[in-house]
């Protein structure tokens, strides 16, 4: 029952880890997720900053699509925080 529950806390540990260095790797690539907006099952919008800029891309069942870009920070932030807000 021991080795069970030993097994268990070390499975967890490493799981938060490597989301930790996964996280870490996409930031310091220069990009990031700022929000996203779920539309169907497999269809949604994702507001995405790279480099300083910040592009709306729309993502389904074919390839990704660029929608547009987002001008200033304080917009993206505004657009991420409506993208938070809609059900």
């Amino acid at each position: 029952m021991g080795v069970l529950i030993g097994l268990t806390v070390a499975c967890a540990a490493a799981l938060v880890l490597l989301r930790r260095q996964a996280r870490a790797r996409a930031e310091t690539a220069g990009m990031r997720v700022v929000g996203r907006l779920g539309l169907e099952p497999r269809r949604s919008i994702y507001l995405v900053e790279v480099g300083g800029r910040c592009f709306m891309v729309g993502v389904g069942d074919g390839p990704m699509t660029m929608l547009g870009e987002v001008d200033a920070p304080a917009a993206a932030a505004t657009a991420a925080a409506a993208l938070k807000a809609v059900p």
